[in-house]
Order: structure tokens, then C-alpha cells, then sequence
């Protein structure tokens, strides 16, 4: 309680804080961590919010003046939003640093956000948007996001792209608010259970799109939106 009146944060902000380690999960699939990990892994960051319905997400950082994209449902509401950078998150708890964000902006139909760091770090990694005509049918992709747990850090795993799809409705299992897209990128794709959120990266690292949705009869059929899709919202 002391700490979260330093640090000017909400109580539940202070405990969903308190969740987070600093390891990596690696899929069963995958005998270890390849260079496109190793490359966009530092531009994937974990937004906490004090939301009670949904705390913890993933984000991605889209620009070098700290712009940093993430779901619609982790900021709906929240008062106070911080985000925990890679190598923050492989410190003792008590050497770590979390930067404080600002809501920019919420694009409904997708259900994102666009949030803004009011400090960003020195070795701040802006991911470059790949182009959805990069994207074809059983090219391989990576997936890298979060645990709810927390305890398990970051999470990686590969997969097929299957499809292209177009018009594509979701609903959000948190928020139960239905979505649109015009296009969306199927995969079969082994996300960890228990993922908060998750990002598509193509083969040179570059940022693919972003899961909003599986299938519920195979969670191996995962979703999600072409990073490009976001080209207006960002502003990029």
C-alpha cells in the first residue's frame, strides 16, 4: 500500500503489478528462441491497467515517439495505465521500471487502442508494420505475447498462415463487444493457453498483425488483424 501511494498508482494497479515475473514460455513445437524473438520481442510490452475486467494485455510499440498499440478492453475505463518493457521485466522487481502511458485514442470497430508513453527508454525498439500482401497461404509466422499469469513473462510460438479472410466478425470473450474487420489473417497457430494477448510477426520480424480472436473448437485456429489495417489509426 505504501508503494502504490508513492508511486501515485491505484491499489488494484499495485497488485496486478505485483504479478508479473520475467520469464519466457516457449511453445512445445519450437526447440528455442529464433532470431525474429530475439529481434521484435523488445518492441512487445505488457500493459497493466487498473481495470477489473482485464488488468493485463500485450502492446505493441509502433513508432519512436512511444505510441504503443494494445486491446481496446485493457484501458476501457482505467484510470491509470503502465507498460513494462522486456528488459525492465529481467530485473529484480524492486530495479524495475514501468513507464506510464496516456489513452490517445480507441478505434471501435477493431477494438484497439492507441496509448502514448509519457517517458519512453533509451533503447526504445519501434516495430516496422509488415504488408498484408507479404502474407501468403502456409508461410510460416510468430507469435509473441504474454501469460495472464503473469509469473511466465513473455511467450512464443510458430504457425501457419491459412487463410486470408474477409469481413471478419469477433467478439470479445472479456467484454462480450462484438467486432468488424474488412480482413483478417487466419493461422494455426499453438498461442500458449492463458495468453494475454498476442502479436504476428513475419519471418523478418516485422510487425503482422494483432489476435483478437480463436476458434472455440480448436485453439489452434487463431485470428487476427493486419498490422497495415492500423496504417490510419497510427497514423503511419
Amino acid at each position: 500500500t505504501v508503494a502504490c501511494v508513492v508511486l501515485g498508482i491505484t491499489p488494484l494497479l499495485c497488485a496486478n503489478l505485483a504479478k508479473w515475473g520475467c520469464g519466457i514460455v516457449i511453445a512445445s513445437n519450437i526447440k528455442g528462441v529464433n532470431e525474429v524473438f530475439k529481434k521484435a520481442a523488445s518492441g512487445v510490452v505488457v500493459v497493466i491497467s487498473d481495470n477489473e475486467k482485464n488488468s493485463v494485455d500485450a502492446g505493441a510499440v509502433i513508432s519512436p515517439n512511444g505510441y504503443v498499440l494494445t486491446s481496446q478492453s485493457v484501458v476501457a475505463g482505467a484510470n491509470n495505465i503502465l507498460v513494462l518493457f522486456l528488459d525492465d521485466a529481467r530485473k529484480e522487481t524492486q530495479q524495475r521500471i514501468h513507464y506510464t502511458a496516456d489513452k490517445i485514442s480507441i478505434n471501435a470497430q477493431y477494438g484497439v487502442a492507441l496509448l502514448k508513453l509519457r517517458e519512453s527508454p533509451q533503447n526504445l525498439t519501434a516495430l516496422e508494420l509488415a504488408s498484408i500482401d507479404e502474407l501468403k497461404k502456409d508461410q510460416t509466422i510468430y507469435t509473441i505475447g504474454h501469460s495472464k499469469a503473469g509469473n511466465e513473462g513473455w511467450s512464443y510460438s510458430e504457425g501457419l498462415v491459412r487463410d486470408v479472410i474477409k469481413d471478419f466478425k469477433w467478439t470479445n470473450p472479456v467484454s462480450s463487444v462484438s467486432y468488424r474487420a474488412d480482413i483478417a489473417v487466419q493461422t494455426q497457430t499453438p498461442i500458449n493457453p492463458g495468453t494475454a494477448g498476442a502479436f504476428l510477426f513475419d519471418d523478418q520480424g516485422k510487425l503482422a498483425g494483432m489476435f483478437v480472436s480463436s476458434d472455440a473448437k480448436d485453439d489452434r485456429n487463431n485470428y487476427a488483424i493486419p498490422a497495415k489495417v492500423f496504417a490510419d489509426f497510427v497514423g503511419r
